[in-house]
């Protein structure tokens, strides 16, 4: 099970270098096993409408809500207070921190090309990484 950061749809949806690998991720992981928080689905939204793509992202919302199979989660209200404890001991900014909290509650792997993750205690997979693991996910 794997929570997509922000950065892995933008880089698909703004045709950025590495879409093709995450395409490939995509392809390869059933929507079942998927999911985002509602963070990244704004912040999806603020640079998409900032590039002038504010349909494609009407569009992934309305591809969300219908048949992806893509859930979203969000932290609780009582909750939010972990996001300062990953802050401070993980020395993660705001966003990182509601990433972090949510992988970490959900016991998620976190797919991510944003390496601030790897100094703290969860291990972030980029996109074929996360492929790997999904095919060898029943090897002994």
């Amino acid at each position: 099970m794997f929570l997509i950061d922000s950065n892995i749809f933008l880089e698909y949806f703004l045709g950025q270098k590495r879409g093709d690998e995450v395409r490939t991720f995509f392809d390869s992981v059933p929507n079942e096993n998927l999911f985002v928080t509602d963070f990244s689905v704004h912040s999806c939204g603020v640079i998409l409408f900032r590039n002038k793509k504010a349909n494609l992202w009407i569009e992934w919302i309305n591809l969300i809500k219908s048949t992806s199979g893509i859930d979203v989660l969000e932290i609780e209200m009582h909750r939010k207070k972990d996001l300062l404890s990953a802050h401070e001991v993980q020395s993660l900014d705001f966003d990182d921190a509601y990433q972090y909290v949510v992988a970490k509650t959900e016991n998620l792997h976190l797919v991510s090309f944003d390496q601030d993750f790897d100094k703290t205690d969860l291990k972030r997979l980029e996109p074929l990484q996360a492929v790997e693991l999904w095919k060898n996910r029943g090897a002994v």
